[in-house]
C-alpha cells in the first residue's frame, strides 16, 4: 500500500486504485483515518502478506523497480 498526497505531479503519476491511497496535502486527521481503515482491513493484510512472500528482500523491491525505470 503506498499513500501519496494529491500533489499534481503524483496524482498523474499513480491511479487512486487499491494499492494506492491519495490524500490531501495538510489534512493528517483524513491520512490517518485513511490508514487504521486501511489497516484493519483483512484484503489489505492478505495483499501485504503476499507482497511480503513474493519480493522477501529490499534488494528484490529495488530490483522490480528498476526494471520499470
Amino acid at each position: 500500500m503506498c499513500y501519496i498526497s494529491d500533489l499534481p505531479n503524483l496524482k498523474k503519476t499513480f491511479d487512486d486504485n487499491e494499492n494506492v491511497i491519495i490524500f490531501e496535502k495538510g489534512e493528517v486527521q483524513k491520512l490517518k483515518s485513511k490508514i487504521i481503515r486501511e489497516t484493519d482491513s483483512e484484503r489489505i493484510r492478505q495483499g501485504a502478506q503476499k507482497f511480503a512472500q513474493q519480493y522477501p528482500s529490499f534488494e528484490d523491491i529495488s530490483e522490480e523497480y528498476y526494471k520499470l525505470i
